[in-house]
């Protein structure tokens, strides 16, 4: 299945026309009914009852339009981010955060940084300090906050954030 094929199916399930779908497309009549002849094989059935002035939808149409229309938007929407994140308009970043560190101490932060930086996307896992440590040494992660980490690797640059002291009333 090409993704052509999908643009054109999408156009003529939109239209019901061949000649339309067609000009919507920027291509020749001919080369959209060949297309969509392709695709129809590859599914195995007609996606769409050719009638002169009636054509409609076969069953197998109906069900594959909302299908082929999120593999169109998925691939459209990867096409865009790629271009975005080639010209720097969109920078990934991924953090790891401790389970024991509470989240909500981050948010204003993060909200910040979206503020100074609107392209930047991103991403959070969540683990124990091994999992984090982990996370860093195989390159997972750009980011890490976490709690006492024990062993620290030598080549991970730790700076602390602030002290909590704990105490038990009874």
């Amino acid at each position: 299945m090409e993704m052509q094929q999908v643009r054109y199916f999408l156009a003529l399930s939109s239209t019901l026309n061949f000649t339309r779908a067609a000009e919507e497309c920027n291509v020749t009549q001919p080369a959209l009914t060949r297309a969509i002849k392709t695709l129809e094989e590859e599914l195995g059935g007609e996606l769409l009852r050719r009638e002169r002035q009636h054509s409609h939808l076969t069953e197998l149409g109906r069900r594959m339009l909302p299908l082929l229309q999120q593999c169109y938007d998925a691939a459209t929407s990867a096409k865009s981010l790629a271009k975005a994140v080639q010209s720097s308009d969109v920078a990934p970043l991924n953090v790891t955060i401790s389970n024991s560190i509470n989240i909500a101490l981050l948010v204003s932060p993060f909200t910040e940084l979206f503020r100074a930086y609107p392209g930047a996307h991103l991403k959070i896992h969540r683990g124990s300090p091994a999992a984090v440590v982990e996370a860093l040494k195989n390159g997972e992660v750009e980011l890490a906050v976490a709690g006492p980490l024990g062993q620290v690797w030598d080549r991970l640059d730790t700076w602390s954030l602030f002290q909590e002291g704990i105490e038990l009333a009874v």
